[in-house]
Order: C-alpha cells, then structure tokens, then sequence
C-alpha cells in the first residue's frame, strides 16, 4: 500500500497530508454507540472519525510523527554537511599554504591539520552514535 498525497486541504484543521483511502467498520451496540458519543461530545472534536483515529492512535498522530522524524533527519545533515563545509574550507586553506610552502608556516599548518583531525573525529563519532 501506498499512500497519496492529498490534491486539497479537506476539513478545516485536518492537516493530514494523505488521502485516507482504507475504511475500518466496526459493529456497535446501542450502549457503546452512546458511550462513543458522549466521549465524543465531551471531546471537542469537530467529527466522529477524528475523535476515534485520536482514541486509536492516542495525542500522537502517526503521521505528524514520520514528518517531525523526517524534520529531524533534515536538520540533522544539515549540521553535518556545514561541517563538512568548514573542513573543505580549511584543507583548501592548508593547500594553498602547501603549494606556496614557507618553513615558518609550517608550525600554522600543523595546527589547522590538527583541527581538522579533531573535527573529523567529532563528526565521525556523532554520526557512530547517532546510528546506534
């Protein structure tokens, strides 16, 4: 199964952004029916569907999940490609300092390699503990 995207907003505070193709029916009695009803009322919910899909699924809803997740996973190679960035900047700097060698800039160009070597094995090990 595959979920489609929604071509129009739909409901007024419905921010779904698939389109709900499947259908569930349940059987009730008159006194369960009246039981949902109350709870639905005392809800604030503006339609019976969403009242059950939040008792289903709880405060959560399993969609709005996966976006914040996939929100996260954005944001978060972000940060690694910025820091990527910032090491390609400084081997580039390092490299223009080795092509116009200079013995009393060596001592600088060890310490930017240090950095560097420090930089990696900070990305590295964030990444190593994010994955597990």
């Amino acid at each position: 199964m595959t979920a489609q995207q929604k071509q129009k907003p739909g409901r007024t505070n419905d921010e779904h952004r698939f389109k709900r193709t499947l259908r569930l029916e349940v059987r009730l009695s008159p006194i369960e029916y009246e039981a949902l009803a109350q709870a639905w009322a005392a809800s604030g919910c503006n339609s019976l569907a969403r009242h059950v899909r939040a008792r289903l699924f709880g405060a959560a809803d399993p969609v709005a999940v996966f976006w914040q997740q996939q929100h996260q996973d954005q944001q978060e190679r972000m940060q690694v490609l910025a820091a990527l960035f910032r090491i390609g900047s400084n081997v580039n700097q390092i490299a223009r300092q080795l092509n116009r060698y200079d013995p009393k800039s060596a001592a600088a160009l060890a310490g930017q390699l240090q950095e560097v070597k420090a930089e990696l094995a900070r990305i590295a090990f964030s990444q190593q503990e994010q994955q597990s």
